[in-house]
Protein backbone atom coordinates (compact mmCIF):
# COMPACT_ATOMS: atom_id res chain seq x y z
CA UNK A 1 0.00 0.00 0.00
CA UNK A 2 2.09 2.73 0.95
CA UNK A 3 4.80 1.70 -2.31
CA UNK A 4 1.90 2.59 -4.67
CA UNK A 5 1.07 5.64 -2.84
CA UNK A 6 3.93 7.24 -2.74
CA UNK A 7 4.77 6.23 -6.39
CA UNK A 8 1.38 8.39 -6.80
CA UNK A 9 2.92 10.83 -5.26
CA UNK A 10 6.49 11.39 -6.53
CA UNK A 11 7.25 14.07 -8.16
CA UNK A 12 6.02 15.90 -5.46
CA UNK A 13 9.52 16.23 -3.70
CA UNK A 14 9.17 12.82 -2.15
CA UNK A 15 12.75 10.71 -2.97
CA UNK A 16 13.62 7.38 -2.30
CA UNK A 17 16.66 5.54 -2.10
CA UNK A 18 16.63 1.50 -2.99
CA UNK A 19 12.84 1.78 -2.26
CA UNK A 20 13.99 1.72 1.55
CA UNK A 21 13.73 5.41 3.11
CA UNK A 22 11.39 7.99 1.72
CA UNK A 23 11.99 11.46 2.77
CA UNK A 24 11.90 15.26 1.86
CA UNK A 25 13.31 18.16 3.37
CA UNK A 26 10.35 20.58 3.88
CA UNK A 27 12.40 23.78 4.37
CA UNK A 28 15.26 25.63 5.27
CA UNK A 29 14.78 28.01 7.98
CA UNK A 30 10.98 28.22 7.06
CA UNK A 31 11.26 28.78 2.79
CA UNK A 32 9.65 25.60 1.44
CA UNK A 33 12.30 24.46 -0.37
CA UNK A 34 9.94 22.19 -2.92
CA UNK A 35 8.76 25.92 -4.22
CA UNK A 36 11.86 27.18 -4.87
CA UNK A 37 15.41 26.36 -6.28
CA UNK A 38 17.09 23.97 -4.94
CA UNK A 39 19.18 26.73 -3.00
CA UNK A 40 17.85 28.33 -0.38
CA UNK A 41 19.65 31.90 0.64
CA UNK A 42 19.92 32.65 4.17
CA UNK A 43 20.49 36.17 5.29
CA UNK A 44 24.31 36.79 6.66
CA UNK A 45 23.12 38.17 9.95
CA UNK A 46 20.83 34.99 10.89
CA UNK A 47 22.36 32.98 13.85
CA UNK A 48 21.32 29.87 12.89
CA UNK A 49 20.19 27.64 10.26
CA UNK A 50 17.13 25.84 10.47
CA UNK A 51 16.56 22.28 8.41
CA UNK A 52 13.29 20.71 8.79
CA UNK A 53 11.98 17.46 6.90
CA UNK A 54 10.68 13.84 7.30
CA UNK A 55 11.93 10.20 6.73
CA UNK A 56 10.86 6.78 6.81
CA UNK A 57 12.31 3.56 7.01
CA UNK A 58 9.54 1.41 4.82
CA UNK A 59 11.45 -2.43 5.64
CA UNK A 60 11.66 -1.45 9.64
CA UNK A 61 9.83 1.44 10.51
CA UNK A 62 12.03 1.64 14.25
CA UNK A 63 15.14 1.10 12.63
CA UNK A 64 16.17 4.80 11.97
CA UNK A 65 17.52 5.59 15.64
CA UNK A 66 18.89 8.56 15.27
CA UNK A 67 19.36 11.34 11.99
CA UNK A 68 22.08 13.56 11.43
CA UNK A 69 22.58 16.52 8.72
CA UNK A 70 25.84 16.40 7.60
CA UNK A 71 27.12 19.50 5.81
CA UNK A 72 30.83 19.25 4.35
CA UNK A 73 31.31 16.12 6.14
CA UNK A 74 30.26 17.60 9.83
CA UNK A 75 27.27 15.91 11.04
CA UNK A 76 24.60 18.11 13.33
CA UNK A 77 22.05 16.09 15.26
CA UNK A 78 18.73 16.56 14.74
CA UNK A 79 15.25 16.08 16.31
CA UNK A 80 13.89 12.85 15.04
CA UNK A 81 10.43 10.96 15.38
CA UNK A 82 8.37 14.61 15.27
CA UNK A 83 4.59 14.29 14.65
CA UNK A 84 4.05 14.96 11.05
CA UNK A 85 0.23 14.46 10.65
CA UNK A 86 0.28 16.37 7.45
CA UNK A 87 2.68 13.49 6.09
CA UNK A 88 0.56 10.46 7.50
CA UNK A 89 -2.69 12.21 6.31
CA UNK A 90 -1.61 13.01 2.08
CA UNK A 91 -0.19 9.48 1.94
CA UNK A 92 -3.03 7.70 3.90
CA UNK A 93 -0.26 5.92 5.89
CA UNK A 94 -0.49 6.22 10.21
CA UNK A 95 3.23 4.77 10.06
CA UNK A 96 4.76 7.83 8.56
CA UNK A 97 3.09 10.50 11.62
CA UNK A 98 6.54 9.60 13.25
CA UNK A 99 8.70 10.38 10.36
CA UNK A 100 9.40 14.12 11.25
CA UNK A 101 12.53 15.83 11.66
CA UNK A 102 14.42 19.34 12.74
CA UNK A 103 17.84 20.25 13.05
CA UNK A 104 19.31 23.30 14.93
CA UNK A 105 22.52 24.46 13.09
CA UNK A 106 25.03 27.64 14.02
CA UNK A 107 26.13 30.38 12.12
CA UNK A 108 29.24 30.21 13.38
CA UNK A 109 29.91 27.17 11.39
CA UNK A 110 29.11 28.50 8.13
CA UNK A 111 31.03 30.58 5.83
CA UNK A 112 29.03 33.61 4.01
CA UNK A 113 29.23 33.08 0.04
CA UNK A 114 29.93 29.66 0.01
CA UNK A 115 26.60 27.55 -0.82
CA UNK A 116 26.30 23.99 1.08
CA UNK A 117 24.32 20.67 0.24
CA UNK A 118 22.29 18.69 2.89
CA UNK A 119 22.94 15.09 3.45
CA UNK A 120 20.86 12.54 5.46
CA UNK A 121 23.18 10.39 8.01
CA UNK A 122 21.32 7.79 9.71
CA UNK A 123 22.02 5.62 13.04
CA UNK A 124 20.24 2.25 12.06
CA UNK A 125 19.38 -0.51 14.37
CA UNK A 126 23.24 -2.70 15.28
CA UNK A 127 25.20 0.73 15.33
CA UNK A 128 25.41 0.81 11.24
CA UNK A 129 25.15 3.79 9.49
CA UNK A 130 23.65 4.86 6.08
CA UNK A 131 24.64 8.56 4.33
CA UNK A 132 21.17 9.77 1.92
CA UNK A 133 23.00 12.26 -0.52
CA UNK A 134 20.56 14.98 -1.75
CA UNK A 135 20.86 17.52 -4.02
CA UNK A 136 18.91 20.47 -1.93
CA UNK A 137 20.99 23.26 -0.38
CA UNK A 138 21.52 26.69 1.07
CA UNK A 139 23.73 29.13 0.64
CA UNK A 140 24.73 31.98 2.93
CA UNK A 141 24.65 35.33 0.93
CA UNK A 142 23.24 38.78 2.53
CA UNK A 143 22.48 40.55 -1.21
CA UNK A 144 20.24 37.54 -2.16
CA UNK A 145 17.79 36.57 0.51
CA UNK A 146 15.54 39.79 1.37
CA UNK A 147 12.67 39.13 -0.67
CA UNK A 148 13.21 35.21 -0.72
CA UNK A 149 13.55 34.67 3.11
CA UNK A 150 10.18 34.51 5.18
CA UNK A 151 10.78 35.55 8.20
CA UNK A 152 7.25 34.67 9.79
CA UNK A 153 7.82 31.35 8.64
CA UNK A 154 10.98 31.18 9.73
CA UNK A 155 10.33 32.28 13.61
CA UNK A 156 7.36 29.92 13.71
CA UNK A 157 9.70 26.81 12.56
CA UNK A 158 12.30 28.01 15.05
CA UNK A 159 9.32 28.31 17.63
CA UNK A 160 8.16 24.72 17.12
CA UNK A 161 11.73 23.62 17.22
CA UNK A 162 11.83 24.96 21.05
CA UNK A 163 8.95 23.87 22.04
CA UNK A 164 9.81 20.27 20.95
CA UNK A 165 13.22 20.39 22.52
CA UNK A 166 11.11 20.95 26.22
CA UNK A 167 8.85 17.90 25.43
CA UNK A 168 11.61 15.75 24.69
CA UNK A 169 13.25 17.18 28.32
CA UNK A 170 10.68 16.82 30.50
CA UNK A 171 8.14 14.05 28.70
CA UNK A 172 8.19 10.45 30.31
CA UNK A 173 5.93 7.89 31.25
CA UNK A 174 2.93 7.71 30.86
CA UNK A 175 0.12 10.53 30.44
CA UNK A 176 -2.11 12.20 28.33
CA UNK A 177 -2.52 15.03 25.84
CA UNK A 178 -5.75 16.94 25.92
CA UNK A 179 -7.39 18.12 22.68
CA UNK A 180 -4.70 17.28 20.33
CA UNK A 181 -6.63 17.45 17.39
CA UNK A 182 -4.51 17.69 14.15
CA UNK A 183 -1.39 18.91 16.32
CA UNK A 184 -0.14 16.53 19.03
CA UNK A 185 3.13 17.20 20.44
CA UNK A 186 5.79 15.32 19.45
CA UNK A 187 7.53 13.29 22.21
CA UNK A 188 10.19 10.67 22.51
CA UNK A 189 8.45 7.18 21.51
CA UNK A 190 11.46 5.08 23.30
CA UNK A 191 10.46 6.86 26.85
CA UNK A 192 6.71 8.31 26.95
CA UNK A 193 3.61 6.54 26.12
CA UNK A 194 0.65 9.44 24.96
CA UNK A 195 -3.24 8.63 25.67
CA UNK A 196 -5.31 11.11 23.50
CA UNK A 197 -8.41 12.91 25.07
CA UNK A 198 -11.12 14.73 23.37
CA UNK A 199 -14.47 15.28 23.85
CA UNK A 200 -15.95 13.75 20.73
CA UNK A 201 -15.32 11.16 18.89
CA UNK A 202 -12.33 11.57 15.71
CA UNK A 203 -16.04 11.77 13.37
CA UNK A 204 -18.05 13.94 15.17
CA UNK A 205 -14.46 16.01 15.55
CA UNK A 206 -14.47 16.37 11.69
CA UNK A 207 -18.09 16.95 11.57
CA UNK A 208 -17.05 19.95 14.29
CA UNK A 209 -14.17 21.32 12.56
CA UNK A 210 -14.96 21.34 9.08
CA UNK A 211 -11.44 23.40 8.43
CA UNK A 212 -9.10 20.67 9.40
CA UNK A 213 -10.59 18.06 7.02
CA UNK A 214 -7.48 18.04 4.98
CA UNK A 215 -5.61 17.48 7.97
CA UNK A 216 -5.03 13.67 10.09
CA UNK A 217 -6.96 14.19 13.32
CA UNK A 218 -5.60 12.41 16.07
CA UNK A 219 -8.29 9.22 17.54
CA UNK A 220 -9.19 10.10 21.27
CA UNK A 221 -8.06 6.96 23.76
CA UNK A 222 -9.95 8.68 26.11
CA UNK A 223 -13.48 10.80 25.63
CA UNK A 224 -14.02 12.91 28.14
CA UNK A 225 -14.25 17.02 28.87
CA UNK A 226 -10.69 18.36 28.66
CA UNK A 227 -11.54 20.65 31.81
CA UNK A 228 -13.11 17.56 33.78
CA UNK A 229 -11.49 14.66 33.10
CA UNK A 230 -14.24 12.80 35.16
CA UNK A 231 -13.19 9.16 33.91
CA UNK A 232 -9.29 9.71 34.95
CA UNK A 233 -8.91 8.70 38.69
CA UNK A 234 -6.25 11.20 41.11
CA UNK A 235 -2.94 10.60 40.78
CA UNK A 236 -2.75 8.28 37.52
CA UNK A 237 -0.08 9.69 34.92
CA UNK A 238 3.47 11.08 35.26
CA UNK A 239 2.56 14.32 32.69
CA UNK A 240 -0.43 16.16 30.83
CA UNK A 241 0.02 17.86 27.92
CA UNK A 242 -2.29 20.63 27.42
CA UNK A 243 -1.19 22.26 24.11
CA UNK A 244 -3.03 25.25 23.50
CA UNK A 245 -6.21 24.18 25.00
CA UNK A 246 -6.56 26.32 27.87
CA UNK A 247 -7.98 29.22 26.12
CA UNK A 248 -10.74 27.07 25.03
CA UNK A 249 -11.71 26.79 28.49
CA UNK A 250 -15.17 28.50 30.33
CA UNK A 251 -13.15 27.89 33.50
CA UNK A 252 -9.49 27.75 33.01
CA UNK A 253 -8.88 27.47 36.68
CA UNK A 254 -10.84 23.88 37.00
CA UNK A 255 -8.53 22.62 34.14
CA UNK A 256 -5.88 23.84 35.44
CA UNK A 257 -6.74 21.99 39.19
CA UNK A 258 -8.17 18.70 36.83
CA UNK A 259 -5.06 18.39 34.83
CA UNK A 260 -2.66 18.83 38.40
CA UNK A 261 -5.29 16.49 39.66
CA UNK A 262 -4.58 13.71 37.78
CA UNK A 263 -0.93 13.84 37.64
CA UNK A 264 1.45 11.76 40.24
CA UNK A 265 3.82 13.42 42.76
CA UNK A 266 6.66 14.45 40.55
CA UNK A 267 4.36 14.85 37.46
CA UNK A 268 4.57 17.01 34.73
CA UNK A 269 1.98 19.37 33.36
CA UNK A 270 3.13 21.14 29.59
CA UNK A 271 1.23 24.01 29.35
CA UNK A 272 1.34 26.07 26.14
CA UNK A 273 -1.01 29.01 25.99
CA UNK A 274 -1.00 31.63 22.41
CA UNK A 275 0.54 34.96 22.92
CA UNK A 276 -2.22 37.74 23.45
CA UNK A 277 -3.33 39.65 19.70
CA UNK A 278 -2.22 36.40 18.39
CA UNK A 279 -4.26 35.83 14.75
CA UNK A 280 -7.92 34.86 16.30
CA UNK A 281 -7.36 37.60 19.30
CA UNK A 282 -5.82 40.64 17.50
CA UNK A 283 -9.28 42.78 18.39
CA UNK A 284 -9.35 41.62 21.72
CA UNK A 285 -8.01 42.72 24.85
CA UNK A 286 -6.22 40.20 27.96
CA UNK A 287 -8.70 39.00 30.53
CA UNK A 288 -8.07 40.27 33.32
CA UNK A 289 -7.21 37.53 36.59
CA UNK A 290 -10.62 38.86 38.48
CA UNK A 291 -12.62 37.92 35.48
CA UNK A 292 -11.61 34.50 35.27
CA UNK A 293 -11.94 34.45 39.16
CA UNK A 294 -15.47 36.04 38.43
CA UNK A 295 -16.96 33.46 35.79
CA UNK A 296 -14.89 30.40 38.14
CA UNK A 297 -17.69 31.33 40.85
CA UNK A 298 -20.75 32.18 38.45
CA UNK A 299 -20.62 29.01 36.73
CA UNK A 300 -21.25 27.55 40.59
CA UNK A 301 -23.81 29.77 42.11
CA UNK A 302 -25.76 32.21 39.13
CA UNK A 303 -26.44 29.89 36.61
CA UNK A 304 -28.43 32.70 34.31
CA UNK A 305 -26.32 35.47 34.94
CA UNK A 306 -22.97 33.28 33.58
CA UNK A 307 -25.40 32.54 30.73
CA UNK A 308 -25.35 35.74 29.46
CA UNK A 309 -21.51 36.17 30.25
CA UNK A 310 -21.38 32.94 28.29
CA UNK A 311 -23.03 34.65 25.38
CA UNK A 312 -20.58 37.98 25.40
CA UNK A 313 -17.53 35.60 25.34
CA UNK A 314 -18.87 34.49 22.01
CA UNK A 315 -19.98 37.58 20.59
CA UNK A 316 -16.30 38.80 21.43
CA UNK A 317 -14.44 36.06 19.84
CA UNK A 318 -16.70 36.45 16.77
CA UNK A 319 -16.40 40.17 16.37
CA UNK A 320 -12.19 39.67 16.44
CA UNK A 321 -12.06 36.87 13.81
CA UNK A 322 -14.65 38.96 11.91
CA UNK A 323 -13.40 42.37 12.55
CA UNK A 324 -13.88 43.73 9.00
CA UNK A 325 -17.60 43.58 9.89
CA UNK A 326 -17.21 44.22 13.34
CA UNK A 327 -19.90 47.25 12.51
CA UNK A 328 -22.62 45.26 11.17
CA UNK A 329 -24.15 43.82 14.70
CA UNK A 330 -26.55 41.64 12.80
CA UNK A 331 -23.59 39.71 11.26
CA UNK A 332 -22.45 39.36 14.26
CA UNK A 333 -25.31 38.76 16.37
CA UNK A 334 -25.98 35.92 13.93
CA UNK A 335 -22.35 34.48 13.51
CA UNK A 336 -23.04 34.32 17.62
CA UNK A 337 -26.15 32.13 17.66
CA UNK A 338 -24.19 30.14 15.36
CA UNK A 339 -21.30 29.17 16.94
CA UNK A 340 -23.56 28.87 20.62
CA UNK A 341 -25.64 26.22 18.52
CA UNK A 342 -22.50 24.35 17.88
CA UNK A 343 -21.10 24.81 20.96
CA UNK A 344 -17.95 25.27 19.49
CA UNK A 345 -14.60 25.68 21.00
CA UNK A 346 -13.53 29.28 20.82
CA UNK A 347 -10.73 30.93 22.71
CA UNK A 348 -13.21 31.82 25.63
CA UNK A 349 -9.84 33.62 27.38
CA UNK A 350 -6.50 35.73 26.13
CA UNK A 351 -4.01 35.66 28.39
CA UNK A 352 -0.83 38.12 29.10
CA UNK A 353 1.87 36.80 31.09
CA UNK A 354 0.68 38.37 34.44
CA UNK A 355 -2.57 36.99 34.58
CA UNK A 356 -0.93 33.48 33.37
CA UNK A 357 1.05 33.55 36.58
CA UNK A 358 -1.61 34.78 38.43
CA UNK A 359 -3.86 31.82 37.81
CA UNK A 360 -0.65 29.48 38.30
CA UNK A 361 -0.38 31.14 41.71
CA UNK A 362 -4.42 30.82 42.42
CA UNK A 363 -3.94 27.36 42.04
CA UNK A 364 -0.51 26.77 44.11
CA UNK A 365 -2.90 28.15 46.71
CA UNK A 366 -4.19 24.37 46.73
CA UNK A 367 -1.74 22.38 44.75
CA UNK A 368 2.25 22.23 45.93
CA UNK A 369 4.00 22.80 42.51
CA UNK A 370 6.76 24.31 41.11
CA UNK A 371 7.03 26.22 38.06
CA UNK A 372 10.10 24.64 36.17
CA UNK A 373 10.52 26.08 33.02
CA UNK A 374 8.06 29.69 31.69
CA UNK A 375 8.99 30.71 28.60
CA UNK A 376 7.64 33.23 25.99
CA UNK A 377 8.37 31.02 22.82
CA UNK A 378 7.72 34.01 19.98
CA UNK A 379 6.01 34.35 17.94
CA UNK A 380 3.68 31.57 18.86
CA UNK A 381 3.10 31.10 22.49
CA UNK A 382 3.87 30.91 26.39
CA UNK A 383 4.78 27.60 27.16
CA UNK A 384 4.98 26.60 30.89
CA UNK A 385 6.62 23.61 32.82
CA UNK A 386 4.81 22.43 36.35
CA UNK A 387 5.97 19.69 38.10
CA UNK A 388 3.55 18.95 40.81
CA UNK A 389 4.95 18.48 44.22
CA UNK A 390 1.80 17.10 45.86
CA UNK A 391 -1.61 18.42 47.31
Amino acid sequence: MILKTLKKFLGKAVKKLFIRYVWAVDAVNGVDTLKKDTTTFIPEVQQYVLISGWLFDIKDENGVEDLFIEIEGKCHKALYGLIRTDVSFEYKEQRLRNSGFRCLIDREALKAGKDYTINLRLTLRGNRVKTIRTSIGFAIDGEKTRDLVSTSNEALEYSQYRGEVMSLQYIAGTGVEIGALHAPLSVDKKKAKVLYVDRMSQQDLYRQYPEFKKYDIVAPDIIDNGDELRTIADLSYDFCISNHVLEHLEDPLKGLRNWLRILKPGGILYLSVPLPYNVVDKHRQPTDISHIIDDHGLMTRDHQQYGQRRRDHFYDFVRSTNFSQSANTAFLEEKTEELLAMDYSIHFHVFSEETLRQMIDFIALDVALQVVEFVRNDPEEFIVIIKKLGY
